[in-house]
């Protein structure tokens, strides 16, 4: 047999293992799929829904980060993505502002006009935005200055402001920063 029709053959089992959510084997299936066929991109792509069903969303989402290794443009994989870093970011705020330059590559790249962008991706984006403004708002008001910084920077990279209010957002980073180094001046 084949390592096209053996991999095949593994995967229509961990199909229907998976429509039982028997999750472990199906990442026993798919995994040994990718052992033979390392460029199956749909045993990338299950196995990440396997893992996150496990309640493993990092390996879920290095999968399908696999799985874009071998299609950048595959969007089902994308969309997935963003939607197992937003419940860990919903978490995990320093996560959230790690992933945030691939985000907005993968955005980018994806769908260089804003206005024709899926759904799920824009929603992703107004979650990140929510995120950000609330961080950023209550990090002043707690006088975490370069915290608010990072929180704004990082809601104005987002796209978080329609132009006319973009200018103050960035005034408001550049007062911060100034505080900042105020502060740090007089020590």
């Amino acid at each position: 047999m084949s390592v096209e029709a053996q991999s095949n053959d593994l995967f229509k089992r961990a199909e229907s293992e998976f429509r039982k959510e028997k999750f472990a084997e199906v990442i026993r299936l798919l995994t040994e799929i990718i052992q033979i066929n390392p460029d199956y991109l749909n045993a990338f792509y299950l196995r990440a829904q396997a893992k996150f069903a496990l309640e493993n969303p990092a390996g879920a989402i290095e999968d399908l980060s696999s799985a874009l290794m071998i299609d950048p443009n595959y969007v089902p994989a994308r969309i997935k993505r963003a939607e197992y870093a937003t419940y860990i970011q919903m978490n995990d705020l320093d996560v959230l502002l790690d992933q945030l330059p691939t985000y907005l590559q993968n955005m980018n790249d994806s769908h260089p006009n804003p206005h024709h962008m899926p759904s799920e991706l824009t929603s992703f984006g107004w979650k990140l935005l929510a995120i950000f403004e609330e961080r950023a708002r209550q990090a002043e008001r707690e006088d975490r200055l370069k915290d608010a910084v990072k929180y704004w920077q990082a809601y104005y990279d987002c796209g978080g402001t329609i132009d006319s209010s973009r200018k103050h957002v960035l005034e408001v980073i550049e007062k911060l920063t100034w505080l900042i180094s105020a502060r740090n001046s007089e020590l």
